[in-house]
């Protein structure tokens, strides 16, 4: 088989091993294997036909957060996680494929031009930030999505194979108090599991107000792991720091406050060691996640953590326990429902690009509802479960794990232990109503409060601290107070958020291109997504591409 089908880059992670004619690229952290392992466990397979059934179960027992690529003289094999934490890519090429771990790699190896531009993609990405299932902004480049796996053979025929699906319909009744019992154990097994596998390395939280960081901190303090050390990032008045270093302290953690500015932000923007971010982090099927590069970058530059430290975040807790469940649409809802909350509430970051043209498309592009309750046999009652499943393929393996990258940039690893097999498999089965607003979720942590951070500190209270932006908002809505909330709400958007955005990512682009909006930006994300497609030559009001290329280096 020809090798210059996998074009690998040993880089912010990946490693290349090699075993008797075997190469093994991997990046990421297995609770339960090894590369050398996943070797012993593959070798079988090396000199006789590759049984995807087989494949698939293997695939499916592996516990962690991973990409890899196995490469042998008779097939190639390339696989994601269940999330996706970490991104592969596939090209068709001439009589084959190509693979890769960095997308733009495929743009100049497949010499792509302005008549292989996706439209689908460019809008979906306009809409939400990022793509639905494979298709990226080219044709065919392609991403392996969540729970899937790419088998390329000798004669450069491929096959996808699916191997996981998030399927929170497979409900299994259970008393509140075996749910409380049981998520506790997982949760304290699962967080015991992180910590061994970081083997003695500090780990690093990135704590907010919030319950999932909150919970990460405390379990561990729970389990009696002290090498840690708590940082909260944002603007001067972000009212998160103040809870943030209250839980700390309550915990005997170290904690700093990462200050951003919109001064430091545009001059970090405007920065080739930013393009270079840019360059490294380009899926061509997702927007970039600013919130944390510049704290992680001023945390890189200081002495306060180790060079070997180890990231531990709070993504996605607030999905996988129900949080985006609307109660509005859960047992009565209809397909039609289901279809409509999701767009409304992934698909809405330009009102100007909701025409009826472009949520056809969308419709189309994510109305999987049909074929999923026909392929699990899942009935209308269950149909917000096929709303969480269709979440965990599109936003949250596509766009949330995309956090991940700012970490992997400035050289460290990273845990998601929210995200752990275990959880997931727990949370598939968990019925309804103990998953609207988080019920089990919320008890179950207030019921143990490990710590002692659980009663005392306020959770996501959100509020602005600024005095002088609280007291001109005052003066202002006032002054509208006859007019209705509608132009309040147009007017707050405009004028005021892009200041008491918490992480100042909104910086990313001038404050009159806010101000003056004519199109309806729905929040940080609209802009960073209208710049990204910007910088690969799409128009956002009428979605042509101008053929030009993307230069990281200014």
């Amino acid at each position: 088989m020809n090798t210059n089908i996998v074009l690998m880059k040993e880089w912010h992670g990946w490693k290349k091993q090699c075993y008797d004619g075997v190469n093994i690229w991997f990046k990421g952290y297995l609770i339960n294997s090894s590369v050398d392992q996943i070797y012993i466990k593959i070798h079988k397979y090396i000199d006789r036909p590759v049984q995807y059934p087989e494949l698939s179960e293997w695939i499916n027992t592996l516990n962690g957060h991973f990409a890899l690529v196995i490469e042998t003289k008779k097939w190639i094999f390339a696989s994601v996680d269940k999330i996706r934490s970490i991104p592969l890519f596939y090209a068709k090429y001439e009589s084959g494929v190509l693979i890769s771990n960095h997308a733009p790699e495929l743009i100049n190896k497949t010499k792509k031009n302005k008549e292989d531009i996706n439209l689908t993609a460019a809008t979906e990405i306009m809409m939400s930030g990022f793509t639905e299932g494979r298709i990226t902004l080219y044709k065919d480049i392609f991403q392996i999505t969540a729970g899937e796996f790419l088998l390329v053979h000798k004669d450069y025929s491929y096959r996808r194979i699916r191997y996981y699906r998030y399927s929170p319909w497979n409900i299994v009744s259970k008393s509140t108090s075996n749910l409380e019992s049981e998520l506790s154990e997982i949760l304290i097994r699962t967080i015991t599991n992180m910590a061994e596998s970081v083997n003695g390395r500090q780990i690093v939280i990135p704590l907010s107000a919030g319950n999932d960081s909150r919970f990460i901190a405390s379990a561990l303090k729970h389990i009696g792991y002290d090498n840690v050390h708590c940082f909260s990032y944002g603007s001067s008045d972000n009212y998160e720091m103040n809870i943030a270093k209250q839980v700390a302290n309550k915990l005997n953690y170290s904690w700093e406050p990462i200050v951003v500015s919109i001064k430091t932000q545009k001059k970090l923007f405007a920065s080739g060691e930013f393009y270079q971010y840019l360059n490294f982090s380009d899926t061509l099927s997702s927007s970039p996640v600013l919130i944390d590069f510049n704290a992680i970058k001023q945390l890189s530059r200081k002495n306060h953590i180790a060079k070997n430290a180890v990231f531990v975040n709070g993504n996605a807790g607030d999905f996988i326990t129900g949080g985006h469940i609307s109660r509005h649409n859960s047992e009565r809802a209809t397909k039609h429902a289901i279809a409509k909350e999701y767009i409304k509430k992934h698909y809405s970051l330009w009102d100007c690009r909701k025409s009826c043209n472009d949520i056809n498309l969308i419709e189309s592009r994510v109305n999987a509802i049909d074929s999923l309750m026909d392929e699990f046999n899942v009935g209308t009652e269950l149909l917000w479960a096929i709303g969480e499943s269709m979440e965990w393929l599109g936003r949250q393996s596509k766009f949330v794990t995309t956090t991940q990258r700012s970490y992997e940039f400035f050289g460290y690893d990273w845990r998601l232990p929210l995200w752990d097999p275990i959880l997931m498999d727990f949370w598939e089965g968990v019925p309804l109503h103990y998953k609207l607003d988080q019920n089990l979720y919320h008890s179950t942590l207030k019921k143990n409060n490990w710590g002692g951070v659980w009663s005392e500190f306020p959770v996501n209270k959100y509020k602005i601290n600024s005095f002088h932006l609280n007291m001109f908002r005052t003066i202002v809505k006032a002054s509208l107070c006859f007019t209705g909330k509608k132009l309040w709400h147009k007017i707050d958007k405009r004028v005021f958020s892009y200041f008491y955005d918490t992480s100042v990512a909104v910086a990313y682009v001038p404050y009159l291109d806010v101000l003056f909006d004519q199109c309806g930006a729905r929040n940080r994300n609209s802009w960073i997504s209208r710049k990204y497609l910007h910088r690969h030559g799409f128009d956002m009001l009428d979605m042509r591409h101008s053929g030009q290329k993307v230069d990281y280096n200014q």
